[in-house]
């Protein structure tokens, strides 16, 4: 399994692959509780976007795009609603004495692991290759994951992140989570 920085188009378009397969939606409940989901849709052209500010990290196994961590620099906002939207909320909320939005960060946009490779601790790989390659830039990932996703609850606590605060929006009920580099 080699962990990495996404750096092609088919990788990229293999994310956007992998993230319509686990979409909430798509789903069943029972599944859902076990398994987990993910949220937000990334389109190839939203992704593209992204990486060109930052790119995300991927597993890869055998040449294909087994899970990812995107990375979500504030920059994005400019053209990624959903994430503007997303750090209106929490930029105002307090982190260590002052507000997230005073902190040097960046948003862990989504995270997501095949099935088949799922119980190999891809996500705490993946994350430390995000820590490696940005702690000089970043101070801190942040992410906000639904209250109906307890596997990426845990997942992120085995991970290294606190649980700082509950948000409310239009899409439902959701932790902020944060890892300190």
């Amino acid at each position: 399994m080699l962990i990495k920085f996404a750096e092609t188009p088919e990788e990229i378009h293999q994310i956007a692959a992998l993230n319509q397969r686990y979409q909430k939606a798509g789903l069943s409940a029972d599944y859902i509780k076990e398994q987990g989901f993910v949220s937000w849709s990334y389109p190839a052209s939203l992704l593209e976007q992204m990486h060109a500010l930052c790119p995300s990290v991927i597993a890869v196994k055998e040449g294909k795009v087994v899970a990812y961590a995107l990375v979500a620099v504030r920059e994005a906002a400019s053209f990624h609603q959903e994430l503007k939207l997303l750090l209106e909320k929490i930029e105002p909320l307090a982190l260590n004495g002052k507000a997230i939005g005073d902190h040097s960060f960046y948003m862990m946009g989504q995270l997501c692991v095949d099935e088949s490779c799922r119980g190999l601790a891809l996500p705490d790989k993946m994350y430390a290759f995000h820590q490696e390659q940005l702690k000089d830039r970043y101070d801190y990932m942040i992410t906000t994951i639904s209250l109906q996703n307890t596997r990426s609850i845990r997942v992120h606590e085995r991970s290294g992140f606190e649980t700082i605060h509950e948000i409310h929006d239009h899409f439902g009920n959701w932790v902020v989570v944060v890892k300190e580099f």
